[in-house]
């Protein structure tokens, strides 16, 4: 994706406070400045530009849009509703990708993997929450080693993004060639403990720099 920079569009004198507010909302939407700016594919100079009074082109304005799912009509003059009208009825719903648990490469990617049909989620929910759509996937639990936590046929979310320990998370690490999950607590000499909710399952330590992490559960669903 080319990421469109402020030397690529025209700079307009007048400022409009509406359309900034406007782009607040869509900042708002995303998490933040810097997340609106990745999703979209424009340079975060040229967003911070919009924000103080910039007048964005017609492209930027359409990838704005299509990043937040909003009505570029809306974005660009108030006129009509904020959400984009779309025709599968899905709204401000989306799927995101299903990951099996099992071998998986090196690199986990949210384009990998088949849709999980069974539950949408509201993308403006997710953003609010600090999550970006575009690095979640979906995982179903196997198997009792994170029970009474995580029990076998819940659905997690993983953020892909969050690869760095921090202290009593629950992330998705790689061993081998399966993958695990597992909460992590760091230890002193730069140690992290590996352990499973179960306390029949073994506990382990290993250096921090030979962990390989894939992403963090950043949510769960489990049937009460």
């Amino acid at each position: 994706m080319t990421t469109l920079t402020p030397e690529t569009e025209p700079l307009h004198e007048s400022v409009d406070p509406a359309f900034i507010g406007r782009l607040r909302q869509l900042v708002d939407l995303a998490g933040n400045a810097s997340a609106l700016a990745r999703r979209a594919g424009i340079s975060q100079s040229g967003l911070s530009r919009y924000l103080s009074g910039g007048d964005p082109s017609r492209k930027v304005l359409l990838a704005l849009a299509q990043a937040t799912q909003t009505s570029v009509e809306w974005l660009a003059s108030g006129v009509g509703s904020m959400q984009a009208q779309e025709g599968q009825g899905w709204g401000t719903l989306r799927k995101l990708p299903l990951l099996p648990m099992g071998a998986v490469p090196d690199v986990v990617s949210p384009v990998q993997g088949t849709d999980f049909s069974a539950q949408a989620f509201c993308f403006r929910w997710l953003s609010k929450n600090g999550l970006d759509i575009s690095n979640l996937v979906a995982m179903e639990v196997r198997g009792d080693s994170m029970a009474p936590t995580l029990r076998a046929g819940a659905v997690v979310l993983i953020d892909l993004s969050q690869t760095s320990v921090e202290d009593d998370g629950i992330y998705l690490l790689r061993d081998s060639d399966v993958t695990l999950l597992r909460r992590l607590q760091l230890e002193v000499g730069s140690l992290v403990r590996v352990l499973a909710d179960n306390p029949s399952h073994r506990e382990f330590t290993v250096p921090t720099k030979e962990i390989h992490l894939l992403g963090k559960v950043v949510w769960s669903s489990v049937f009460l």
